[in-house]
C-alpha cells in the first residue's frame, strides 16, 4: 500500500470498491433468478419432449414390426416368382399355358365363335368387317389436326372448319 495516500483517499477507494461489488452482486443475483426461471422452463419442455419421443419411438417400433412382417411375406412371394425366371413375354405365355389343361385340336375353343348366316357365306361382304373409324380419326379427316406455322406457333381448327386461337 502506498504510504503517501491520505485517509480520505483510502476511504474513497474502499467506498468505490464497496459500490462496485454491491452492483456485481445485484447483477449476478438478477441473472441467477433469470437463469433459474429459464432452467425451470427448459426442464418442463425437456420432460414434454422426452414423453413425445418415447411415444413416437414406441409407435415407430410397432409400425416397423408390421412392415417387417409384410416384407417377409413379400420376400417369400418374390422368391417363388424368382424361381420361375420368366424374362420374356413368350416365356410367360408358355408358363401360363403349361398350367392350363390341354385340349384336343378337335375340341371347340373356350370362347364363342361368331356364326355367319348361310346366305352370307357366298356373299362379297366379309363376315368380319373392319371396325368403324375412331372419333379422333374422323376429327382429323375434317381438319381438326394441328397446323404448324412459321415461328413455331400452332393453330387448331375446330370441327366446324373455323379458325382456332392465334
Amino acid at each position: 500500500m502506498n504510504a503517501n495516500l491520505s485517509i480520505a483517499q483510502i476511504l474513497a477507494d474502499l467506498e468505490a470498491k464497496i459500490g462496485h461489488f454491491e452492483s456485481q452482486e445485484a447483477f449476478h443475483a438478477q441473472h441467477e433468478a433469470t437463469h433459474r426461471e429459464q432452467w425451470e422452463l427448459y426442464a418442463v419442455e425437456l420432460a414434454r419432449v422426452r414423453e413425445r419421443y418415447d411415444t413416437f419411438k414406441a409407435a415407430a417400433t410397432a409400425a416397423g414390426e408390421v412392415v417387417n412382417r409384410e416384407a417377409a411375406s413379400v420376400a417369400q412371394h418374390s422368391e417363388a416368382d424368382a424361381r420361375l425366371r420368366i424374362t420374356t413375354l413368350s416365356k410367360l405365355l408358355l408358363h401360363v399355358l403349361a398350367g392350363k389343361p390341354s385340349r384336343s385340336p378337335s375340341a371347340p375353343p373356350p370362347w364363342p365363335r361368331k356364326s355367319t348366316p348361310a346366305s352370307a357365306k357366298g356373299s362379297a361382304v366379309p363376315s368380319n368387317p373392319a371396325p368403324p373409324p375412331s372419333p379422333s380419326a374422323a376429327w382429323r379427316r375434317k381438319g381438326g389436326s394441328s397446323l404448324w406455322r412459321r415461328g413455331g406457333r400452332s393453330t387448331r381448327r375446330c370441327m366446324r372448319g373455323g379458325e382456332g386461337d392465334r
